[in-house]
């Protein structure tokens, strides 16, 4: 099975993506593109883990991108958080998964 995570470069997508490629899964990051190519926490990851990963840059805004990536995939794990108007005290961390 082929699945897409976003917000793989944070600390639990990180750990998300480490647990499906270690379950044999065929693993696909959406990164937030950024001038330094920088992966977040998954360059915590082993190279024999990172290296069964296919990375993408680009911005979960953009629908074009997103449309044309997406039709490759059986799964899309979009992980991300908010936190309220204040900015202070509530995290909340939500997952939406996509069975396609």
């Amino acid at each position: 099975m082929r699945v897409l995570i976003t917000g793989a470069g944070g600390f639990i997508g990180s750990h998300v993506t480490e647990y499906l490629a270690n379950k044999k899964f065929k693993i696909d990051v959406l990164i937030k593109y950024n001038s330094n190519s920088d992966i977040g926490w998954l360059k915590n990851l082993n190279n024999k883990i990172r290296s069964k990963i296919n990375f993408h840059f680009g911005d979960i805004r953009d629908s074009n991108y997103i449309l044309e990536i997406t039709k490759i995939f059986n799964l899309i794990i979009y992980i991300f958080w908010t936190i309220t108007k204040y900015n202070v005290i509530y995290h909340k961390l939500m997952f939406l998964i996509f069975e396609i």
